[in-house]
């Protein structure tokens, strides 16, 4: 039976029928006398007794079968088992997880997709030049120099910087730091 509604109190004290509870609506699938199916919070629903007097036609009863009554308090209860069992499984889930996580079995973050030593500098932030504070300094005006290296294409800047790196090795004839990663033609030989 449907008691305290707001938005349609006419519909207080009809009798339903209740199929099904949507645990991701927190809310009970019922159908009401006229056939129309409703979602109804469970503070709605009042499960009907024996002793509860029906008001207008008695309902129809199959020969051995259960009232309408017993249909919705039995839908009601299987309804009420359901959210405590899934409760219950969500809640051993969780202390599962929360246990695994203390024991460091867990990680933190997912794998990392990329490798930056497979596979070079990957970008992880890309912003609007145009959402950046505007500068209140003027901007200086480029060198002659300046405006050539901006003209270079970026494969020719690199190139210039690596044989300048090899030459300062080959001026400094020292072993190279253990930190710097082999290039791809030393790792291939």
């Amino acid at each position: 039976r449907l008691k305290g509604l707001v938005s349609k109190p006419e519909n207080n004290g009809r009798l339903v029928q209740v199929n099904t509870f949507l645990f991701d609506l927190g809310k009970y699938q019922v159908v009401m006398e006229d056939g129309r199916s409703v979602k109804v919070k469970p503070e709605n629903l009042e499960p009907l007794r024996d002793e509860d007097e029906v008001v207008g036609p008695a309902p129809k009863r199959r020969k051995g079968g259960p009232t309408l009554a017993e249909k919705v308090a039995a839908a009601a209860d299987k309804a009420f088992a359901e959210a405590a069992e899934a409760e219950a499984e969500a809640a051993m889930e969780a202390e599962k997880v929360a246990n695994a996580m203390a024991a460091g079995d867990v990680r933190a973050a997912p794998a990392p997709a990329h490798d930056p030593k497979r596979d070079g500098f990957l970008p992880t932030v890309c912003v609007d030049p145009s959402l950046l504070p505007k500068r209140e300094e003027p901007v200086p005006e480029e060198t002659a120099e300046q405006k050539r290296d901006r003209s270079k294409s970026r494969e020719r800047r690199q190139k210039e910087r690596m044989e300048a790196v090899k030459a300062r090795l080959e001026a400094d004839k020292s072993s190279r730091p253990k930190w710097v990663m082999p290039s791809p033609e030393e790792l291939a030989a």
